[in-house]
């Protein structure tokens, strides 16, 4: 594991294009912290699709985005879509608890977070998950099985293509049930 630290480590310092696999948990949670840490060393905005923020996962993580709050402009935002955020799913969630605190504005009127979420049909249930930095650092899954994904510090190619699906499912998403079908 600690090789593995070190190459991503490397690779985010270096604004490198590898594409870095990770087919384990752990990888997948370190590839996580450190696109947080990116984040935050680059002043950039994070958006994140997850289906149901599990806690075993974002939780180790909450510390990063403290620390991202912290340091960041305030106009430089994360923003999340839970794509099952059904009351049941979050009532007790920490991680979810610990993201409210940052989407009311402060003294000067600026949110930290910015969550949307509902499943609404089988179009925005199978979106695919991923972390995008800016416009090209990500994790992205590449399979229903969480922890295989392919990740990059330096990809906009696929940094557009993440920032346009965020982008469409956000509308989607927060869109009339009417109009949304006809945007497909």
């Amino acid at each position: 594991m600690d090789k593995y630290i070190s190459y991503i480590t490397e690779c985010r310092v270096g604004h490198f294009k590898d594409i870095i696999n990770n087919s384990s948990p752990d990888h997948a949670r370190a590839l996580s912290e450190s696109l947080v840490i990116y984040a935050t060393e680059q002043k950039l905005p994070i958006r994140i699709i997850s289906g149901s923020l599990h806690e075993n996962f974002w939780s180790p993580i909450t510390p990063f985005f403290e620390e991202y709050f912290k340091k960041n402009d305030p106009n430089i935002k994360l923003e999340i879509i839970i794509l099952d955020n059904t009351k049941d799913s979050l009532n007790n969630n920490s991680v979810y608890k610990f993201l409210q605190k940052y989407t009311s504005p402060d003294n000067n009127g600026n949110t930290k977070v910015i969550i949307h979420g509902g499943i609404r049909d089988i179009i925005v249930t199978n979106q695919a998950h991923f972390i995008l930095v800016g416009d090209s650092a990500y994790r992205k899954e590449t399979t229903q099985n969480r922890s295989v994904a392919i990740a990059s510090f330096n990809d906009p190619d696929n940094g557009k293509d993440l920032l346009d699906s965020f982008n469409f499912t956000r509308e989607y998403i927060n869109s009339p049930p009417e109009s949304a079908h006809k945007a497909i």
